[in-house]
């Protein structure tokens, strides 16, 4: 991808439009959409259901989730003491990476908490969250939310520690200096039962007038910026 054109993403990622994101054949092999939370609405919700089909998750910064006290679904695991939940806890995944989940969540304002309108409710008050001081983070928070909800909370790392979609997507809001939060959903394909081929994914971006970014080239743009 040429700097040009990556550039140009970033900049649609501005405006808030999604990006289509695949992260390497290497690793799950998968395309997720993905939107800047900010931006989010429920018209967004409902094509990425549609659209994607897969989880729709909010990735986060770990940093921000250790400010709120949020910890890893599995870290939460292994100091519980019911012995059926950890000894079917996973602690790596087929590809090689401890799992980014958190908890699921909901805002209080939601009903189901799964309706298009509930879901962009409640991932548009973390993403405006994260504008407060951070002494102000954790209390609200817990005034705002509860758990268990319908939003799936995904904690990044850097890049540099690992490099799944959580991760890759936080790297994109950074460049893009928005807010850091962004929604994923993974590309399946209804008729194979797997997830959408690269090259179906590529035909959608086009046929949408979306940008399609790849692992490497979002890995090697952080790369230059951060030198």
């Amino acid at each position: 991808m040429s700097y040009n054109k990556l550039a140009k993403a970033i900049n649609e990622l501005k405006s808030g439009k999604p990006l289509i994101v695949f992260d390497g054949s290497e690793r799950e092999n998968e395309t997720d959409i993905i939107y800047p939370a900010e931006y989010i609405t429920p018209k967004a919700i409902s094509m990425l259901r549609q659209d994607a089909g897969g989880l729709i998750c909010l990735a986060i910064p770990l940093t921000h989730a250790n400010k709120i006290g949020l910890p890893f679904i599995t870290d939460f695991i292994a100091s519980n003491h019911n012995k059926t939940l950890r000894r079917i806890s996973c602690k790596k995944t087929p590809y090689g990476d401890k799992p980014a989940f958190s908890v699921t969540i909901n805002h209080k304002n939601t009903f189901t908490g799964i309706t298009d309108n509930d879901r962009a409710l409640t991932i548009k008050q973390i993403s405006r969250m994260f504008k407060l001081s951070p002494s102000k983070m954790k209390q609200y928070f817990i005034s705002n939310f509860y758990t268990p909800g319908h939003v799936s909370l995904l904690l990044g790392k850097s890049v540099e520690e690992r490099k799944g979609h959580t991760e890759l997507s936080l790297a994109l809001m950074n460049l893009a200096k928005l807010s850091p939060a962004a929604v994923l959903c993974e590309m399946l394909d209804s008729k194979t039962g797997n997830a959408l081929a690269k090259r179906k994914a590529i035909e959608y971006a086009r046929k949408h007038n979306l940008q399609f970014v790849e692992k490497k080239e979002i890995l090697s743009w952080v790369a230059k910026n951060e030198n």
